[in-house]
């Protein structure tokens, strides 16, 4: 018989575990997916052949190549499948092509242009709205604080202060960029107003500015009439005044009263202020230069109002007022003028010790309850060895430098018009 012949002829594996990615999305085998894009975009296909085989990539029932097909922004359907063959181009009988992967890509729209009916409004009752340039596409509002989506704008103004943006979305789901971020700001109708003054304890003839701190776009309402923000004011006569003020809104709308400020024009003021040493402390003769040993009231009335049933209270734990006080007493006369005298009659009563008085009279201007040098250049404190008070502590001390004790005082302040007339009664050394 004759020989039998047999060829056999190289045939490629079929590819497995098909898959298509496409900006993390992935497309198996037999999968039809829509995905949205900005741009034309790189797919990535995963398939597993045989050793030393590659894959061949077709699109749309197009012939196989080795060169990877790119992603089509163009919002239609693609189809696309593998095949296996042997990397030198050894000829196989049959080749097997993959299940088809099926790909839209979908534009993702602009990001729109946001705005709002109002962006700021004190009438609770007023309708609220946003306008988006989305077109026939829908509209999704964020909080732009917490980045969550809402369902829906809300209809009347919000509550607080809050801002905003959107995203355009396609029917198929596929939403645009963030738009550009709007916000509501809600006016503070129901604050009060802060009231400040530049002083608030005065000689008479003094200016005071009187400021409240209205928000922008309101109108400052004061009690006196007065339409500003700020005014200024002076009395020649002994008196006190109060000022308040409400502001006022575009629509009508009106905050709460602010807390009254009052101010007092004295024929004397009085400064308590704490040297910061024993007997006594030098600085520049100015004023100004002691302003943060100034010892200011923690509770009660003012200094000047202050009686036994209501007094003026000095926390000693507070700033200025912690052991030893080393304090003196300024007082400025005003319009008595400075050619007299004046005297300073001062009880202790201690919460524990002995009640002590420290009376004392002072011809020299500006007044201090102990001597002073040369105008505010050097203060002295109540255990000044020439200035203040000595009595002995049993140990060759003086009981008075431990400075001022903790407790109740009662303090009287007489202006004479002639110098030494208070040195007869009731003030001693």
């Amino acid at each position: 018989s004759s020989p039998i012949e047999l060829t056999i002829n190289y045939r490629a594996a079929a590819p497995q575990n098909v898959s298509l990615v496409v900006d993390g999305v992935s497309i198996a085998a037999g999968q039809t997916k829509e995905v949205c894009s900005l741009v034309n975009t790189t797919l990535t296909f995963n398939a597993n052949c045989a050793n030393g085989e590659i894959i061949l990539y077709s699109v749309d029932g197009g012939e196989y190549s080795a060169g990877i097909p790119t992603g089509l922004l163009d919002n239609q359907f693609h189809n696309y499948r593998v095949r296996c063959r042997k990397a030198e181009a050894t000829p196989s009988c049959v080749e097997s092509e993959s299940g088809l992967m099926r790909l839209k890509l979908v534009s993702i729209p602009p990001a729109p242009t946001v705005s709002l009916s109002a962006t700021t409004s004190c009438d609770a009752t007023a309708s609220f709205s946003g306008q988006a340039t989305c077109g026939m596409l829908r509209t999704i509002w964020y909080n732009a604080t917490t980045n969550i989506a809402l369902p829906t704008l809300p209809s009347t103004l919000p509550i607080q202060t809050t801002s905003y943006y959107a995203r355009c979305q396609t029917d198929n789901g596929c939403v645009s960029e963030k738009s550009n971020v709007v916000t509501f700001t809600l006016a503070p109708t129901q604050v009060a107003p802060i009231i400040t003054a530049s002083q608030e304890i005065v000689c008479t003839g003094t200016t005071v500015t009187i400021a409240a701190n209205c928000p922008a776009g309101s109108q400052t309402f004061w009690n006196t009439g007065v339409t500003a923000p700020s005014f200024q004011v002076a009395f020649s006569n002994v008196t006190k005044q109060s000022y308040f003020a409400k502001c006022i809104f575009d629509g009508g709308c009106q905050s709460a009263e602010s807390i009254r400020k009052d101010i007092y024009w004295n024929a004397f003021v009085v400064t308590l202020i704490n040297i910061g040493q024993s007997q006594s402390a030098i600085k520049t003769n100015n004023r100004n230069a002691w302003t943060n040993q100034f010892i200011t009231p923690d509770n009660g009335p003012q200094l000047e109002q202050s009686t036994q049933q209501n007094p003026t209270i000095y926390y000693v734990e507070n700033a200025n007022k912690i052991a030893p006080r080393y304090w003196t007493i300024n007082v400025e006369t005003c319009n008595l003028g400075t050619n007299g005298s004046l005297t300073f009659d001062m009880q202790a009563v201690p919460e524990m010790g002995v009640i002590r008085s420290y009376n004392t009279h002072e011809n020299n201007a500006p007044y201090f309850m102990y001597a002073n040098r040369e105008g505010w250049t050097e203060l002295y404190a109540q255990n000044h060895p020439a200035y203040g008070f000595y009595q002995d502590n049993g140990a060759g001390g003086n009981v008075y430098d431990t400075g001022l004790p903790k407790g109740l005082y009662k303090l009287g302040i007489r202006y004479w018009d002639m110098k030494g007339w208070g040195s007869i009664y009731p003030a001693t050394r």
